[in-house]
């Protein structure tokens, strides 16, 4: 959300990094009141957001009436406050005259111009000798001051001691994704150039999903570019993502396929269970974890041992975040999903075996998120299902949800048992041992028929 990304913009600058300019969180602050003025501001705004929007500026308020701060550090607060309450104008009552005023420098006629980021040039003139062209002139091209690797080892740098260790991974291997798709010297500054660099994506088959999640981390690259002044100008990945209606076609298996699937992990396991080559069995658990419970491919690699837990005489697997290196999507990840006997040969007896015999740390199925899905998309898939498009592991998930949906599960635990909406809801209604029941019930009809 914008207007919390501002706030915390102003905190950081107060609190966090002091060492940052004036000169430059002013310079953030009027890219921002653009984004605010020229977007369509259901961007940026809902009714939810309104009373987050007052806490934001309670909190600037207070870090104002409270802190010990600088003068530089003062109009700071009061540049943010200024940007925020012009952004509520806007959308409340169609004046967009605040943020007019913001981002063109201000206009000298008005005597109730106060204190705007274009006012404040001119101090930045007299106290540290930058001309106020800076920010007053009409937005123009400009080239980059610095390259694409600079930017991305400058931004690694900051966040290696700020990100979980799974999101700086994902941020590093992101960035380094979309610098392949780079052209030797190209302006970063340069709208059409990017949108050379998304076609060169699409030519690649590069899914649509994917380009919109590398597109934001390169836009956070340039935000951030432009945050220290190694960048100067707007971002020109504002509003690239694809649409939804391009986006990826992946579809959910049918029962037929999804039966071929489990025979062919099946016939691997049994072909090497006298062997040493004991992976095939974690693999086989793996897939059919999957297959009764819908958890995504990263949630399944990061159990452990001690996730496979008993609520009231229910057998559950607990997807947390508890632990080095595990994550979550989002907060309504966090759940638990009991597991159905018989459900497509899953035998819970002899998984609970199997359990037992792991070692206590480290994931229960002995491999990465990568790993699992190269396996099932490579092997498994393409030698059940010769052929078939817009499938992958994440198919079984799709599975799971169209089936819950075919034969009438309730929408609020479809939503808990997949993780698109929060537990707590279920939990404060019935209770957690009940709410567990529920969903085990509701598994059950969608697996089982019963």
């Amino acid at each position: 959300m914008r207007q919390r990304e501002l706030a915390a913009t102003a905190k950081a600058f107060m609190l966090d990094e002091p060492e940052v300019s004036l000169q430059a969180l002013t310079a953030h602050l009027r890219v921002m009141a653009e984004q605010f003025l020229t977007d369509a501001s259901d961007d940026y705004w809902n009714g939810v957001d309104v009373a987050t929007l007052v806490d934001e500026k309670s909190n600037l308020r207070e870090l104002a009436a409270t802190q010990a701060l600088s003068l530089d550090q003062q109009k700071g607060i009061r540049l943010a406050l200024e940007v925020l309450t012009a952004a509520q104008q806007r959308v409340d009552t169609g004046d967009t005259s605040g943020l007019i005023k913001l981002v063109s420098g201000g206009d000298d006629n008005n005597p109730t111009d106060y204190s705007t980021i274009g006012g404040s040039t001119s101090i930045l003139s007299n106290e540290q000798g930058v001309s106020p062209e800076v920010f007053t002139q009409e937005r123009q091209v400009t080239t980059a001051i610095c390259s694409f690797s600079e930017l991305v080892s400058s931004l690694l740098a900051e966040k290696v001691q700020t990100l979980k260790a799974s999101s700086y991974k994902d941020l590093s291997s992101s960035l380094n994704t979309v610098s392949r798709f780079l052209t030797s010297g190209m302006d970063l500054m340069s709208r059409s150039e990017w949108l050379a660099v998304r076609d060169a994506m699409l030519s690649a088959e590069v899914r649509p999903s994917t380009i919109n999640k590398l597109l934001t981390k390169a836009k956070m690259c340039l935000d951030y570019g432009l945050m220290n002044g190694q960048l100067k100008g707007r971002n020109p990945i504002e509003r690239m993502k694809l649409t939804k209606d391009v986006d990826s076609k992946r579809r959910a298996f049918t029962d037929e396929e999804l039966e071929r699937l489990l025979v062919r992990v099946e016939a691997e396991y049994q072909f090497t269970r006298h062997t040493a080559h004991t992976t095939s069995e974690a693999r086989r658990w793996a897939t059919l974890v999957s297959v009764v419970t819908g958890a995504r491919s990263a949630e399944v690699c990061h159990l452990t041992k001690r996730d496979i837990v008993t609520i009231d005489d229910m057998v559950c697997i607990d997807i947390n975040e508890d632990g080095d290196g595990k994550s979550v999507k989002n907060k309504h990840s966090v759940r638990l999903v009991p597991l159905t006997n018989g459900a497509h040969g899953f035998d819970l007896t002899s998984f609970l075996s199997w359990v037992d015999a792991q070692p206590d740390d480290g994931p229960l199925f002995g491999m990465t998120p990568s790993a699992y899905s190269s396996w099932f998309n490579s092997r498994v898939l393409t030698e059940a299902l010769p052929g078939a498009d817009n499938v992958s592991l994440h198919s079984l998930r799709h599975w799971l949800a169209t089936r819950m949906k075919e034969r009438g599960v309730n929408l609020v635990d479809a939503q808990g048992i997949l993780g698109h909406s929060s537990q707590s809801i279920t939990y404060d209604l019935y209770g957690k041992g009940h709410a567990v029941g529920r969903l085990a019930d509701a598994l059950n009809l969608a697996l089982v028929g019963m």
